[in-house]
């Protein structure tokens, strides 16, 4: 990378009595700025490369400094109660999708298991068995549900820019779906390999570590859920405006 970009606070001037944030552009190797494998141990993130950067007395030109914004009163843009979603955005969608990703990985490991298994003792591949059936279409229907409301969620924010600002609590129910499917597909995909699951070969004890981050990537279940839980109870909730939409 040659540039880093960070989130910074000015002070108070006489234009901005409050103060600003803007985005400070910082040039690789500046002096100052260093590189910390902060994330190397943490789990379903050994391999992702988030790494920290560190500041310390690293000088940036004024013009360097860009998308300024003035910062208002203490408490004076505070939403409305029961409206606010601090921190949820459309970005939430692509870290739903990330972990939708990782269910599916979970299920094509198990259905590749399922189809290779053949116990001497069973005669025909563990795959034809109607336990191994269901199983797999309880990762398959979980997913297919999870991927339904990203997808739906995805096109609304794209096609009606006017219902942006009313979909936190549809892009909130996209995330927790998505990462819930994904825990209970690659849990069951254990229970479709039996032991054999905690072999890396089959992969699935590595797509249940990572399935089990997203349920601390923002916005976590309790504030998820809390979201959707506050839009089902106001007025207006996000399905009857979807309807409108459509």
């Amino acid at each position: 990378m040659r540039w880093f970009v960070t989130l910074v606070r000015l002070p108070p001037s006489a234009a901005t009595p409050y103060g600003e944030v803007g985005a400070a552009l910082v040039k690789a190797g500046a002096p100052g700025l260093t590189i910390s494998d902060g994330w190397a141990g943490a789990l379903s993130l050994r391999s992702s490369g988030n790494s920290d950067v560190v500041y310390k007395d690293v000088f940036v030109p004024a013009d360097f400094v860009v998308e300024r914004r003035p910062l208002s009163a203490p408490g004076a843009t505070k939403p409305p109660e029961g409206k606010g979603a601090p921190g949820l955005g459309v970005w939430s969608l692509t870290i739903a999708a990330v972990y939708l990703g990782i269910g599916e990985a979970a299920l094509g490991a198990a259905v590749r298991y399922a189809k290779a298994r053949r116990p001497t003792a069973l005669g025909r591949a563990i795959a034809d068995t109607g336990a191994i059936q269901e199983r797999i279409g309880f990762m398959a229907a979980s997913l297919e549900a999870a991927r339904a409301q990203l997808y739906e969620t995805a096109r609304l924010w794209r096609d009606h820019p006017e219902l942006r600002e009313a979909l936190p609590a549809r892009i909130a129910a996209a995330k927790y779906l998505c990462t819930q499917a994904a825990c209970q597909a690659s849990e069951a995909g254990l229970r479709v390999a039996g032991g054999f699951s905690l072999t890396a070969e089959v992969e699935l004890e590595r797509h249940v570590r990572d399935a089990q981050g997203g349920l601390f990537q923002p916005p976590q279940d309790d504030l998820a859920l809390g979201v959707i839980g506050r839009d089902a109870l106001s007025e207006t909730p996000a399905a009857k405006r979807k309807g409108q939409a459509a």
